[in-house]
């Protein structure tokens, strides 16, 4: 991550999954967007992320929406 992005840039995840990638962005102070389409995993991600900058940086915002569905009820499949 520290070779490809400068501090204050953007990380894009395609697949956030528990979050991790998300959380070491923010450590090394990149802002980052995560996808995932499993609600299981976005509601894991929105603790997990929450509870780590809160104990490293105090109240800071975190944001985790899942992926809109398809007409045919996937998530973009």
């Amino acid at each position: 991550m520290r070779l490809i992005t400068a501090r204050g840039g953007t990380v894009i995840v395609c697949f956030l999954g528990s979050g991790t990638t998300g959380v070491a962005a923010r450590l090394e102070e990149r802002q980052f967007i995560g996808v995932e389409r499993e609600a299981d995993y976005v509601e894991i991600n929105r603790r997990r992320i929450s509870e780590e900058m809160h104990l490293f940086y105090g109240n800071e915002e975190v944001i985790v929406v899942p992926a809109p569905e398809t007409e045919n009820g996937n998530h973009g499949q």
